[in-house]
């Protein structure tokens, strides 16, 4: 861990350090977290859209001559709210009166507006916001461009793995332009847009920035080969004529659009430099490095057939993705067993004894073409209760979430596939101790904010090592708080110290190997809820197996290691709060619990940090050594994939190792259960569904006899060696 940090990560993130000052070291701080690899886990797509596309679709509606008509926030629906906020986010006035969106470049009257702003004036400010976001976003047409949004400025600041959350809104129609037919749009045309979407910018394609339309493969080509070529030929013409006319346009709009947004880290550039930026940076992350997932939401507004219609569609959304990966494993498989087939002859005409073979995949191997299958997909993993929390009852909606993690919300036929989301639940954004105790009984996988908590039930989160998703600035507004020293992470972490949970007995195999002992304690703990986690969506109430286990409470420092408690921070809803996940990572910095956080995951056998081990304050880097374990930690928090898409993958991976133990084992296990369990062939569907059905019901009966650890919880974990491999290479 250390080796791979000193010789791949660190280069890079400290390669423009500069030790001249306290100013040059936190604005250093900045950059290094910028340039690291992070997760976001808690982004709602609506919130997240940039002010300047927010800008630029509010001129599309006028230039249409359509009316900015939307929703309240409380309806859902797109065309009840009666007309208004024209120019909301295009107006200069409007951007001055914005408190929640200063940077330290906006002029001393704003920075002074902003700090003169009660927490209860931000608040306020911030539902005037979202609901002029409701008014504009009234279209799958804007929908695509506003996934196009959320992707260009995640892989901007180097977000490698994502989930996306949105709720299904009625009323939505298919283009701005009023010139086109009213047709209202269902809420799974709505979802499969935001699927189809990130896919195809995934995949190399773009969003046109006039229209809201998928540009074709080969149109998203000539505008890409069109930038490139105006990078390179500085004197290349807006206005020539040709082929790739029609790339200048969009090259335009992007300036106008993200020109101020999206800047390489130089204090000052052209036109060429932003354009280069955006292909050798951001659009290379997009194409070869970024993981996107999907959330289904539940308003807490909404009635219970609202959600029951959510999970529903979640469910019938991930039996679809199964079939269709299915469909895809089973042509591949076909086209490789082909390709060996001919190699095979051409061997045995051509080769001769002690020929060498190449063990590398290339990047047209089988394991290249399954891993970015894999990648490029936006699998849906989950579900997220979320709204305003003054609305609705929990318990009306608890039912619905309950039976489509149990996988019970879509009756099966004989062609239905179980599929089990996991559940996010937004909680503690008021003082509820009651409703709060209801959702601990019912134990979400991760937890949204919990800003407002009571010892017990904060405990049992705690204990249980449930992710809990921190969104600082968000969370200092729903707190009213205007420092993040006084945010509640130091109460979290304070309770967390006085928990036997918090201490690992020393004597793990892992951790004595390790050059960082609270980092190998914390990433053993994690993995074994998480494959505990597995079981338990399987129907199985499987113990979490920690052969270490907790420490008693009177242990010494030298008998145990600190263990740290389940916490990942996000962005929540970065457009409307003008933050980022850079931003956010280095609010946290400015925490004293976080500080302290730092010396221990950072403190190696001996003892020592990477900083300065007697200073108070952590150096530079020391918190960007911290902050890069911290996200490789969190990977354990991520939703998993469906359990018939994990054992595809697990069975048809090969020369790709992602974990330290040996891949072949995974592979080995799940070829098994496909090959051996069902006396049909595994490729086909009815079949397959047989096998991964009898596995989920029945998880430890059914691979028992390959391994003392059920099937369930292998492929959890070759899910994580998988994503985990991925984060290392980032930089490769």
């Amino acid at each position: 861990m250390d080796r791979l940090y000193r010789t791949t990560v660190e280069p890079v993130l400290l390669r423009e350090r500069q030790q001249c000052g306290e100013e040059a070291e936190v604005a250093d701080l900045a950059s290094v977290l910028h340039r690291a690899p992070k997760l976001d886990f808690h982004c709602h797509l609506n919130g997240s859209v940039s002010a300047s596309l927010l800008a630029h679709l509010e001129r599309l509606l006028i230039h249409d001559g359509a009316p900015v008509n939307g929703a309240d926030g409380d309806s859902g629906r797109a065309g009840d709210a009666e007309a208004g906020h024209i120019l909301f986010f295009d107006s200069q006035e409007k951007r001055r009166q914005n408190v929640l969106t200063v940077t330290p470049a906006d002029s001393a009257d704003r920075a002074a507006v902003a700090a003169a702003a009660t927490p209860t004036e931000r608040m306020h400010y911030c539902f005037t916001v979202f609901d002029a976001i409701y008014k504009v976003m009234t279209n799958l047409a804007f929908t695509r461009l506003a996934v196009q949004d959320m992707l260009f400025t995640s892989a901007e600041e180097n977000i490698i793995v994502m989930e996306i959350r949105t709720s299904m809104r009625d009323g939505l129609r298919r283009t701005f332009r009023r010139d086109a037919a009213d047709e209202e749009v269902t809420k799974q045309m709505y979802v499969d847009t935001v699927i189809e979407t990130v896919e195809h910018i995934l995949s190399g394609g773009l969003v046109d920035l006039a229209t809201g339309e998928l540009l074709t493969a080969s149109a998203s080509a000539q505008v890409l080969a069109w930038g490139a070529a105006s990078v390179t030929q500085r004197g290349a013409a807006e206005d020539e004529a040709g082929e790739q006319a029609a790339a200048a346009p969009w090259w335009q709009l992007y300036e106008r659009v993200y020109g101020s947004l999206l800047q390489p880290p130089c204090e000052s550039s052209c036109v060429q430099e932003r354009r280069r930026y955006f292909l050798e940076h951001i659009f290379r992350n997009l194409t070869e490095r970024m993981h996107v997932r999907l959330l289904l939401s539940v308003n807490r507004g909404a009635t219970a057939a609202a959600a029951w219609e959510a999970a529903r569609l979640t469910t019938k959304t991930q039996q679809r993705q199964a079939m269709e990966f299915h469909s895809w494993c089973t042509a591949h498989m076909r086209e490789r067993n082909g390709e060996e087939a001919r190699r095979g002859t051409a061997n045995n005409d051509s080769s001769s004894p002690g020929s060498p073979t190449s063990a590398t995949p290339s990047s047209s191997s089988p394991s290249s073409c399954l891993h970015r299958r894999l990648r490029k997909t936006c699998w849906v993993t989950g579900m997220d209760l979320s709204g305003n929390c003054y609305k609705g009852k929990y318990a009306e909606l608890e039912p619905a979430l309950a039976a489509a993690r149990r996988g019970e919300a879509e009756e099966q036929d004989s062609s239905g596939i179980r599929v089990t989301p996991s559940i996010t639940i937004h909680a503690g954004e008021k003082q509820d101790p009651q409703e709060l105790h209801e959702m601990v009984l019912f134990a979400p996988e991760r937890w949204g904010h919990l800003v407002f908590t009571d010892p017990a039930n904060l405990s049992a989160i705690l204990a249980a090592q449930q992710g809990i998703e921190l969104c600082l600035t968000s969370n200092m507004l729903t707190g009213g708080h205007s420092h993040v020293v006084d945010h509640h992470l130091g109460d979290l972490l304070q309770l967390w110290e006085s928990m036997p949970e918090s201490r690992r007995r020393r004597g793990s195999d892992t951790e004595g190997r390790s050059a960082f002992p609270c980092y190998a304690a914390t990433e053993a703990v994690r993995l074994a809820h998480r494959q505990a986690r597995a079981m338990r969506r399987c129907g199985n109430l499987t113990a979490v197996t920690d052969p270490s286990g907790a420490a008693d409470a009177d242990s010494s420092d030298a008998a145990s290691t600190f263990v740290l408690p389940n916490i990942s921070f996000h962005t929540d809803d970065r457009g409307v709060f003008g933050t980022t996940l850079s931003k956010e990572l280095l609010l946290a910095s400015q925490h004293p619990a976080i500080r302290q956080l730092c010396n221990r995951l950072t403190a190696n056998a001996a003892g020592a940090t990477s900083g300065d081990a007697a200073a108070e304050t952590p150096s530079t880097a020391a918190l960007a050594h911290f902050f890069w374990l911290f996200e490789r930690l969190s990977l354990a928090q991520l939703f998993e994939l469906p359990l018939p898409v994990q054992l595809l993958a697990a069975a048809l991976y090969e020369h790709y190792s992602c974990a330290s133990e040996s891949v072949a084992a995974h592979k080995g296990g799940a070829l098994e259960v496909l090959q051996g369990a069902e006396t049909g062939d595994w490729r086909d569907w009815p079949s397959f569904v047989r096998v991964c059905n009898s596995v989920a019901a029945s998880p430890v009966e059914a691979t028992a006899t390959l391994s003392a650890t059920p099937l369930p919880s292998r492929l959890s974990r070759w899910e994580w060696a998988w994503l985990t491999k991925c984060f290392d290479r980032y930089y490769d």
